[in-house]
Formats: structure tokens, C-alpha cells, sequence
């Protein structure tokens, strides 16, 4: 069900398991994954391009809640030429959701 979560509008099935962009920009998804370490588990969430499948953006943190995936938002946006797209999703897989560019 869509709703708005920190100004990005959550859709599961928005990207429709398609991961390919005309353009660098144009597409971004999202993961998130787990690191053990001796101490503690730490998360890893990342903003991929789809055009480039390069790791545009992340965050890491010691839990696996919205601030981890909303810290790895701005800085994709930051540090890249993001395309303005009409909707953003996150989905979820078996094992973690993802997420696709901001809501206008």
C-alpha cells in the first residue's frame, strides 16, 4: 500500500523487478545487508544506480531502521546528478527491502 515515509513515497512493486536506466540518475534501488563483526552486527544500506550499478550512496549503522535507509538517501543525492522522478519505492525481497528515487 503507497504511503509517504520522510517525503519518499513507499510503493512495493514500483520498480517491477526492472534494474535497468537509459541514464546514469535516472533509477536507483536500494539493499540493505549485515557485517558481523567481534562486537556487534553492523548494517550496510545502499543506494545503487541502476544505469551504472554503481553504489551511489550509504550508511551503516548498528540497527536496521528508517534512519539507516534515510541517511543513505542524501548523500546519493548529494554526490550525484539525480533525475527528478514522479515517485519513489521500497520493496521488499526476501531478505531486504529497497529503495527507488524521491517523490516530487
Amino acid at each position: 500500500m503507497p504511503g509517504l515515509v520522510r517525503g519518499w513515497l513507499v510503493d512495493p512493486g514500483l520498480v517491477a523487478r526492472d534494474f535497468t536506466a537509459a541514464a546514469p540518475g535516472e533509477k536507483m534501488v536500494g539493499d540493505i545487508t549485515y557485517i558481523p563483526t567481534w562486537e556487534v552486527w553492523v548494517f550496510l544500506a545502499t543506494v545503487i544506480d541502476c544505469y551504472t550499478k554503481a553504489v551511489i550512496g550509504w550508511a551503516m549503522d548498528d540497527h536496521y531502521r528508517t534512519p539507516l535507509i534515510s541517511a543513505a538517501i542524501p548523500m546519493a543525492a548529494r554526490n550525484h546528478n539525480l533525475k527528478p522522478m514522479p515517485a519513489a519505492s521500497t520493496t521488499s525481497t526476501a531478505r531486504s527491502p529497497s529503495v527507488s528515487s524521491r517523490a516530487s
